[in-house]
């Protein structure tokens, strides 16, 4: 995998989240230094910053289980004698 701007850098692209895509080396060397639309190679998905549980759920180790649940790593299992 590569990452690839969906406008170049030389046509004034920046390295933001909103233009930067994952694919892989054959299709960025087809695209080469063009845009999407003009390489007739449409997005899958529009590129977005990605949220900060994300990068929490990295540093989760698997001692901390009772972080889990709230982070979407597991279902949260409510105790019904407590509730």
């Amino acid at each position: 995998m590569t990452l690839d701007h969906i406008l170049p850098k030389e046509r004034g692209g920046s390295d933001s989240w909103e233009n930067l895509v994952a694919c892989c080396q054959e299709c960025n060397r087809k695209k080469g230094n063009r845009r999407p639309v003009e390489a007739k190679m449409p997005l899958i998905r529009r590129p977005k910053k990605p949220n900060r549980i994300y990068y929490i759920r990295q540093f989760v180790k698997r001692e901390q289980t009772a972080w889990r649940p709230y982070l979407y790593m597991e279902p949260l299992v409510l105790d019904r004698a407590s509730a």
